[in-house]
């Protein structure tokens, strides 16, 4: 604790439109938030943000800190779960300090990849259109097979 003649008080604005004083030993520009993920290992990764950046920032470093490339998705959000509320920070414009997103949170990454067919692992009939979304059998009654680009266990 510092000595009591040597405090700085800084004065904040609140959500409620009220002065509050704070010693600016207190504040802080960046802060700490775990990134839960829901695609690859599904692992958690932990950032020092600074308030003042995008959000979206975020999560192109969790894709990145996972060894995925960011290419693969189309789609992603962060979900921010603050008292019995998932709220969608999603990854467009705004900051840590804008969602009110504070000191130690846990975020939530959700993605859509994209599916394509294999161009290579396909037989010689399958033919692919609409950049690689679509196959189609181009003749012949036998079966013929394609592999896609992702793995799944059901669908």
């Amino acid at each position: 604790m510092e000595n009591p003649d040597e405090i700085n008080l800084v004065t904040v604005k609140t959500n409620y439109n009220t002065l509050a004083y704070i010693p600016d030993y207190e504040l802080r520009k960046t802060i700490f938030v775990k990134v839960k993920t829901f695609f690859g290992q599904r692992k958690t990764f932990t950032f020092e943000v600074d308030i003042s950046s995008q959000v979206k920032e975020l999560a192109n470093k969790a894709i990145i800190a996972a060894g995925e490339n960011i290419k693969s998705f189309y789609g992603m959000r962060l979900l921010y779960p603050n008292g019995g509320d998932l709220k969608d920070v999603g990854v467009g414009n705004g900051t840590f300090q804008q969602f009110q997103i504070v000191d130690n949170s846990k975020l939530i990454m959700l993605v859509q990849t994209i599916f394509t067919w294999d161009t290579v692992l396909k037989a010689p009939l399958i033919k692919l259109s609409n950049n690689n979304l679509t196959a189609f059998k181009a003749s012949g009654d036998e079966y013929q097979s394609v592999l896609g680009n992702l793995g799944m266990s059901s669908g």
